[in-house]
């Protein structure tokens, strides 16, 4: 296991000349490090620049946008792995078989073979040998079909932390749908056929028809995908802890870093612990962590009003009140329970969460106004919560979609900042 640099930095550019990458500082004045293939030493430079953070995540993605299984990048390199659905299979398709077909598709959940079979992506930073025994898995928001946002998210976590991060899509998200699912063509049809049949629905739009019509048919959609995340999280991590992965010794352990749902992902995870894979795992969350009761995904690039509707009243009606599952997987399904609302399994859910005590921690954004501080808060005995939530504000206009503006806004200094301390705290949080 390499060390941690005495000093914190993160990838200016990646388009340095081809025998030199380039790096940057992320302390006050940003200073060049030049790291010449020649031996692999590093030299210090002189020289100071402000940090084009919109350059490096235009050039990140650019990197990431490569159809080839390995590239070099200037902090990290970025692998690409095959998932194929084991774990868990035979009990995820009988949950399928029984939603409906998805109409504007006309095709059932468990025929997408994009969701049984997809690609995932590692960032492994430079200089630490060829194998690790600690990695940090980082899960996304509802409705992301893109990882753009994440990149700089996790070049930072991997350099930081020395620790590869392995960007993981949940189930029907990101590349684990047909790409039509998503092809602006096709969603503006389906956005006009469902805005004819409900022309009173709230923040309806091309973005989110394909999530909206697919929850709005079947909210059990919520439960089935997620629970179908928590099966291939799993077999992950068991692949990992046995040895079974390239990148990986035996014995070796994942962290988790949980934005948004993603982070209600993780929070299952963490409560269920399957196989006792998660014993020593550290969580980390960023604008999540909300008791499902609380969270709003009312907005025009996650759920439609028809669709958040119909999901709330579901979950708080009709799944609350049903019989728990049993059998294999009942701990995943459990632990979704303890976080449907905070008066319910109160006393189970806080015993649970005092348990996992300090390992996990809760960064909550003042106006974020779909997962809230009192969304997290409500779920923790109220001295535990003080301990491991914790509020925080930007001095800029942000929003749970886009906790740091994109665009000419991303070169704020304010805003560049306000992504150093996140992830400083990140990774001290990682690493203790």
């Amino acid at each position: 296991m390499c060390s941690r640099p005495s000093v914190i930095f993160t990838a200016q550019t990646y388009t340095a000349k081809p025998n030199a990458i380039l790096h940057i500082f992320s302390n006050r004045y940003f200073e060049y490090l030049l790291r010449t293939k020649k031996g692999g030493e590093c030299q210090l430079k002189s020289k100071r620049k402000m940090f084009d953070f919109k350059s490096y995540t235009e050039n990140l993605w650019s990197l990431f946008s490569s159809a080839s299984e390995f590239t070099v990048g200037a902090n990290t390199d970025i692998y690409r792995f095959r998932f194929e659905q084991a774990l868990g299979a035979e009990q995820i398709n009988a949950l399928q078989k029984g939603l409906p077909v998805f109409d504007y598709a006309d095709i059932r959940d468990e025929q997408v073979s994009e969701n049984r079979g997809f690609t995932y992506n590692i960032f492994v930073p430079h200089g630490c040998g060829e194998h690790f025994d600690r990695a940090t898995i980082l899960l996304h928001g509802l409705n992301e079909r893109s990882w753009a946002k994440y990149l700089a998210w996790a070049d930072r976590l991997a350099y930081q932390t020395r620790r590869p991060v392995i960007l993981f899509p949940l189930a029907f998200h990101m590349n684990r749908t047909p790409a039509d699912w998503y092809n602006p063509r096709r969603t503006l049809l389906w956005h006009k056929l469902r805005s004819a049949s409900n022309p009173e629905n709230s923040e309806a739009s091309f973005a989110n028809v394909t999530l909206s019509a697919r929850i709005s048919d079947a909210p059990y959609r919520f439960y089935t995908s997620g629970i179908e995340s928590c099966y291939n999280l799993s077999q992950l991590l068991a692949q990992i802890e046995r040895g079974d992965h390239s990148l990986f010794r035996k014995g070796s352990r994942c962290d988790l870093f949980g934005y948004s749902i993603g982070a209600m992902a993780a929070q299952v995870m963490m409560l269920a612990n399957p196989d006792g894979l998660l014993d020593e795992s550290r969580l980390f969350i960023f604008m999540g962590g909300s008791s499902f009761n609380k969270m709003n995904g009312l907005a025009k690039n996650i759920l439609d009003g028809s669709s958040f509707e119909a999901l709330h009243s579901y979950y708080g009606n009709i799944f609350i009140n049903s019989t728990p599952s049993t059998g294999v997987g009942s701990e995943f399904d459990h632990a979704f329970r303890l976080l449907l609302r905070p008066d319910h399994l109160r006393e189970e859910r806080e015993k649970r969460l005092a348990a996992l005590g300090e390992r996990v921690h809760i960064i909550t954004m003042r106006h974020d106004k779909v997962m809230t501080t009192d969304g997290a808060t409500c779920l923790y005995p109220i001295e535990l919560g003080k301990r491991v939530i914790e509020e925080r504000d930007f001095p800029f206009e942000y929003s749970h979609q886009a906790p740091f503006p994109s665009g000419t806004q991303s070169n704020n200094p304010e805003v560049i900042s306000s992504f150093n301390s996140i992830f400083d705290s990140a990774t001290e949080f990682l690493l203790a």
